[in-house]
């Protein structure tokens, strides 16, 4: 399944699910977004879940999704979704969201976000929620711009003792 949207600035995406063998490009993504460790987070959530359609486990139904400029071309996001188990199951999760640096404030991360928006009311899904760090981050402003509300924040939460910020989109 491929599909095709248009960012903001009018740039035509290819869509699709992820899948094993886009392991290294993702890793590769996460290590110019992130930082190492969450490159390969990111590489072993594809390698689990990185199927043509959702993979499930005993605790967690997810699906990546990798976009590029064209069929075939190099990867310039990634979005994920997923549900927990234990969680009813109106809500979801979003889940390694990232834009390769050069491409952000192009519109890439909203499209990527509305394709996702687009498939969450058939699988019953009423709550998209977002943990995100770095209050007043750019992060943070996107999730806000897109209809996101902070509904929780954990302080001394990450490894850098930064909160943890929880976000809720209805739908």
């Amino acid at each position: 399944m491929m599909d095709v949207v248009r960012t903001s600035l009018g740039w035509s995406l290819c869509v699709r699910p992820a899948r094993r063998e886009d392991a290294n490009a993702v890793e590769r993504l996460g290590a110019r977004v992130f930082d190492p460790e969450s490159a390969i987070a990111m590489r072993n959530a594809v390698l689990e879940h990185g199927l043509p359609t959702t993979a499930e486990s005993k605790s967690v139904a997810a699906t990546y999704y990798l976009a590029a400029e064209t069929e075939g071309a190099p990867l310039v996001g990634m979005i994920g979704f997923f549900r927990l188990r234990w969680i009813g199951p109106q809500n979801g999760f979003l889940g390694w969201f990232a834009v390769e640096p050069e491409h952000q404030r192009a519109g890439v991360g909203t499209a990527l976000l509305e394709f996702l928006l687009n498939r969450l009311p058939s699988l019953q899904v009423r709550h998209l929620l977002v943990e995100t760090s770095g209050e007043g981050s750019s992060a943070v402003r996107f999730y806000e711009r897109n209809g996101f509300v902070r509904v929780s924040t954990i302080d001394d939460y990450w490894h850098d003792g930064s909160a943890l910020l929880l976000y809720r989109r209805t739908l």
